[in-house]
């Protein structure tokens, strides 16, 4: 209800994706699923819209899940938890999932500068259907905004 469109959603969405991400149990994983299309459904939102409203937080989940297991990127499971998110929030499937959020992702990643930003990046770039060069050129403006507005003068 009321109580659930502040932190308390974003809260229990995040919660639940982390939950999606480290059970390694199929009825857990499904039920994860089921219940963030209810919290959408109790909002009055189609998962789509709940996705696009939370699609920053996410965003920064999923992106810190790919620094913290970039050789993930290259196994089955990390396909299936990307899968499952995709269907979590009814999209299609993963490039559409991540062609939604690129806008917010390719500036995170950028501004990790780690080591494995690289790897991450050219997932996505796959992904996407384009080339890293690609993907960071089109998405320029979105990362010198995030640079300008979120990270410390050095």
């Amino acid at each position: 209800g009321r109580l659930s469109e502040g932190n308390i959603l974003l809260t229990c969405i995040l919660s639940l994706m982390q939950l999606l991400f480290e059970s390694s149990s199929s009825t857990v994983r499904a039920s994860v699923c089921v219940q963030i299309q209810k919290i959408a459904q109790a909002q009055g939102l189609k998962p789509g819209k709940l996705f696009s409203i939370l699609k920053e937080p996410i965003s920064e989940f999923l992106v810190e899940v790919f620094h913290k297991k970039p050789d993930l990127l290259l196994i089955e499971r990390k396909d299936l938890f990307l899968i499952e998110v995709a269907s979590s929030f009814e999209f299609k499937d993963t490039k559409h999932l991540l062609q939604t959020s690129v806008d917010v992702l390719v500036p995170l990643i950028v501004c990790q500068a780690a080591p494995s930003s690289s790897t991450v990046l050219n997932f996505l770039a796959k992904a996407c259907d384009t080339s890293g060069r690609s993907l960071l050129v089109k998405n320029f403006k979105f990362i010198f905004s995030h640079l300008v507005r979120n990270c410390s003068q050095k």
